[in-house]
């Protein structure tokens, strides 16, 4: 019996907010279609948002591996021009952080595991300008890596230059030294051989000398052959020294200036770019017309509702 009249008694409740309701219709109608107005009037009245991303590529050269234990110690590496995560924090600083007017970068980020790639979004009221506020982030990148790359350059040119001079130097200076003291100890050592070869045919001839005079031919005999030997060993060291500048250093010069030239060639340097293009919308994404629509009908068909309640409420306590 108690369960029938709860049973009853929601029915009649029920049946008492339909009829509240019901007897309310035009003005939940009309209430929430204002809603949904003004909601519509809101959304077009609003400042349309457009997104634009692009993704840039950190700028790199070619450097030579330095590693003498490498078979392939000449084969060129890349080196970045700048960190991602320092090149990311440098520039929220300068185009997020600090407020501008014409501020509407929104995000700055290094691509999720990729150490020369960095993302950036800018939110704006057309395409176009959200297009040019990601064109001077990457203008200010291009013209600070740009520096580093002239820095690299000046310092292979000069190296360049300072190991022409040597090898210069070695070819007029000392080379030629060499040549000139070969030429010298061949022509002494013609000279000594030539008295030598003389005082062998001397000793030769010894009926008519007395055994001092022989001694004495004998002692300059070997006195004659230690000079040539000491000549002979002076243009040994001569010969492997010149051997040594003209095969080994100056190729090792020539080969080093080569490669720093191949290092200079314009594909090796890169600057910073952005990888195709910077990527936009045909449609703002805010405002979310349909979205701000439904939560204005939503909006104002439980205000109208509680209103209507509320006023009934209000009705029947003076009622009461």
């Amino acid at each position: 019996m108690q369960q029938e009249k709860v049973l009853q008694n929601d029915e009649i409740d029920l049946r008492d907010l339909y009829l509240i309701i019901w007897a309310k219709r035009y003005f939940i109608v009309i209430f929430t279609i204002i809603v949904i107005l003004i909601g519509v009037i809101y959304s077009f009245v609003m400042t349309p948002v457009f997104e634009a991303k692009a993704i840039v590529k950190i700028g790199e050269y070619k450097v030579k591996v330095d590693n003498s234990n490498n078979i392939n110690s000449n084969v060129p590496t890349k080196e970045l021009l700048d960190v991602a995560e320092a090149l990311v924090t440098e520039l929220k600083v300068l185009f997020i952080d600090i407020e501008r007017e014409d501020n509407f970068i929104t995000d700055i980020s290094a691509v999720e595991k990729q150490e020369n790639f960095i993302s950036i979004v800018s939110n704006a009221p057309s395409n176009s300008e959200a297009i040019r506020n990601i064109e001077q982030v990457v203008s200010y990148i291009q013209k600070k890596h740009n520096v580093i790359l002239q820095e690299v350059k000046n310092s292979r040119e000069i190296d360049i230059s300072r190991l022409e001079k040597k090898l210069k130097f070695i070819q007029t200076r000392e080379i030629p030294k060499i040549n000139e003291k070969i030429n010298t100890y061949t022509k002494d050592m013609e000279h000594y051989t030539l008295n030598l070869n003389k005082l062998i045919i001397s000793i030769a001839k010894i009926e008519n000398k007395t055994p001092a005079l022989v001694l004495l031919e004998i002692n300059e005999q070997r006195h004659l052959n230690e000079i040539i030997f000491k000549i002979q060993n002076k243009l040994k060291e001569l010969e492997e020294q010149k051997f040594k500048l003209q095969n080994l250093e100056l190729g090792k010069l020539e080969e080093e200036i080569h490669t720093i030239k191949s290092l200079m060639l314009p594909h090796n340097y890169q600057n910073s770019n952005v990888i195709g293009k910077i990527v936009t919308k045909d449609h703002p994404i805010k405002p979310h017309k349909t979205l701000i629509v439904t939560i204005a009908f939503v909006t104002g068909l439980i205000l109208s509702l509680l209103i209507v309640f509320f006023m009934h409420f209000l009705n029947s306590f003076k009622e009461e």
